[in-house]
């Protein structure tokens, strides 16, 4: 049985690297008892150094060629292209000996509108606590927020979040609700706040906002009561 030192030998006393070309940096034993031969990055491939070895070891072993791989790829490929193609196309910008291993070719993923995603919702929450926002008007949310604070229209593309609830100073009888009457009074002013010009200053976006937020409460003034005030009164004593 040979063993790992007589097969190390047996290479040394019939193969010269130095005549066939061949810096070796290093030699290692495998886990299965063969040797391991490492060139160095400078040496080429050669040849001769390998049917040199093949030779030594033709009645002992066999002799496998390890080559450094390298994975390219390619973007923006169109749906009809075929592997083939690819690998002629490789071949043509590069040289003649590259050779091709596998060629793997991926599905196009579908890109949708990145802005509707948990990340942004994420930022958009970040944002308003930082910026200490009272009432935020959302579109295209990612998902619903579960509360009282939350209130998002029927198809989940639109929702109005109240941040601070502290700040709210007026209240309406949901549970009175006139859909239509209300329906009908934000029609009214959506054709009236649509007139205005453009906002382009800070200030005539702060009125605009104003302006649209006075509408929004006069709908509610129109479709519903409004709640009482429940102020805390602090105990009189007499006597």
């Amino acid at each position: 049985m040979r063993t790992y030192a007589n097969l190390l030998k047996e290479i040394k006393a019939k193969v010269s690297p130095v005549e066939t070309g061949v810096d070796i940096r290093s030699i290692k034993k495998t886990k299965h008892g063969g040797v391991l031969l490492e060139m160095a990055r400078k040496t080429e491939e050669s040849k001769a150094f390998t049917d040199a070895v093949k030779a030594a070891t033709a009645n002992i072993g066999t002799v496998k060629t390890l080559t450094p791989t390298t994975t390219i790829e390619i973007l923006d490929l169109d749906e009809i292209s075929t592997e083939s193609e690819v690998c002629k196309a490789l071949k043509r910008e590069f040289t003649d000996s590259l050779e091709v291993k596998r060629v793997n070719l991926t599905k196009p993923t579908p890109r949708g509108n990145l802005n509707r995603c948990a990340l942004a919702q994420n930022l958009l929450r970040q944002r308003v606590f930082e910026d200490k926002t009272d009432v935020c008007f959302i579109c295209e949310q990612y998902l619903n927020i579960e509360g009282k604070t939350w209130f998002a229209d029927e198809t989940g593309t639109a929702a109005i979040w109240i941040v601070n609830t502290k700040n709210v100073t007026r209240k309406w009888n949901a549970k009175r609700l006139d859909l239509e009457a209300f329906k009908a009074s934000l029609a009214r002013s959506w054709s009236i706040l649509q007139n205005n010009p453009t906002s382009d200053t800070c200030s005539e976006t702060e009125k605009a906002v104003l302006n649209t937020m006075k509408e929004i409460a006069a709908a509610c003034d129109a479709s519903m009561p409004r709640l009482k005030n429940q102020s805390f009164h602090r105990p009189a004593y007499w006597w």
